[in-house]
C-alpha cells in the first residue's frame, strides 16, 4: 500500500469506530444488540474497494484485540472474540471484501458501457442501475454477517440452527435501511470523488479515452473534405484556363484567315 491507501484505510477504520459510539439497542431472544457499526464494513467495502475496505476492518479488529474500545458499547480486548458477537465480527471482514468486489464489478460494467455509448447516455441510463448494484452489494454483505453470526451463536451459545436463523430476523428491517443508506452514501461520494475507489484511476481513464478518437477523427474527416474541395477547385480552374486558351486560339485563327482573304 502507498501512503494514500494507508491514510484512507486508517480514516475508514476511524469512521467504523465512530459508528460504534451510538449506544447499542438490546435485541430480544439473543444477547446480540442492534448496532449502527454493522454498516461500517459494508460502507468500507463500497467506498474503498475489496482490499482497502477489508484492511480497514482488519485494522479495527486488531485495535479491538489489543484492548482499545473501538467496538460498539466501548468494547475491546480478546474477550469479544469469544463472545456471542464473535461470528458477526468475522462476518465484518468477509462482508467488506465481498461488498467491495460487487461494487468493483458494477463500476467496471458501467465503464464498459461507457466505451460503447456516449458519457451522457451512460450517466442517464446507468446511474440508477449502478445504485441498485450498490444496494445489492449491501444486501449481500448483510446476509454474510447473518450467516457468520448464526454460526457463531450456534458454536458459542449452543443454540439450535433454526432458532439462530429466526433470531437474526429481528435485525432485517434495521439492516435493510442501513444497507440502502450505505449504498446511497457510497454512490454519492463516488460521484464527487471517483478516484476514491481502488484502481479507479485506471478504469475511469478509459472512459475519456473514448472521446479522443472521435475528437481526432472529426478534424481528420474535415481535412479530407477540405482537400477534396481544393482538388475540385483546382481541376475547375485548369479546365477554365484551357477553355479560355482554346477560345483565344480560335479567335486568333479567325482573324488570321480574315486578313488573308482581304
Amino acid at each position: 500500500m502507498n501512503a494514500r491507501s494507508l491514510a484512507l484505510t486508517a480514516a475508514m477504520t476511524g469512521i467504523i469506530a465512530a459508528l460504534g459510539i451510538m449506544p447499542p439497542i438490546p435485541a430480544p431472544m439473543i444477547p446480540v444488540p442492534i448496532t449502527l457499526q454493522a454498516a461500517g464494513p459494508i460502507l468500507a467495502g463500497m467506498l474503498l474497494g475489496p482490499r482497502r475496505g477489508t484492511a480497514s476492518v482488519l485494522l479495527l479488529l486488531v485495535l479491538a484485540a489489543i484492548g482499545l474500545p473501538v467496538l460498539t458499547g466501548g468494547r475491546g480486548g480478546l474477550g469479544v472474540f469469544a463472545g456471542p458477537t464473535a461470528g458477526y465480527l468475522v462476518g465484518y471482514v468477509i462482508a467488506a471484501y465481498v461488498t467491495g468486489l460487487i461494487v468493483q464489478f458494477a463500476r467496471a460494467r458501467v465503464a464498459a458501457r461507457a466505451r460503447a455509448r456516449s458519457e451522457k447516455q451512460v450517466k442517464r441510463g446507468e446511474a440508477f442501475r449502478e445504485l441498485l448494484w450498490y444496494i445489492l452489494a449491501g444486501a449481500v454483505g448483510v446476509l454474510i454477517m447473518y450467516v457468520t453470526g448464526t454460526v457463531g451463536m450456534v458454536l458459542i451459545l449452543r443454540m439450535e440452527w433454526v432458532a439462530a436463523f429466526v433470531a437474526n430476523g429481528i435485525f432485517v428491517p434495521f439492516d435493510a435501511v442501513k444497507a440502502v443508506l450505505a449504498a446511497m452514501i457510497a454512490r454519492g461520494v463516488h460521484r464527487v470523488m471517483p478516484d476514491l475507489f481502488e484502481n479507479a484511476k485506471q478504469s475511469s481513464a478509459k472512459i475519456p479515452a473514448l472521446a479522443t478518437p472521435v475528437a481526432t477523427a472529426a478534424p481528420g474527416a474535415s481535412g479530407l473534405a477540405q482537400e477534396s474541395k481544393l482538388a475540385q477547385e483546382s481541376k475547375l480552374a485548369q479546365e477554365s484556363k484551357l477553355a479560355h486558351e482554346n477560345k483565344q486560339d480560335q479567335e486568333s485563327g479567325q482573324k488570321h484567315e480574315s486578313g488573308r482573304a482581304q
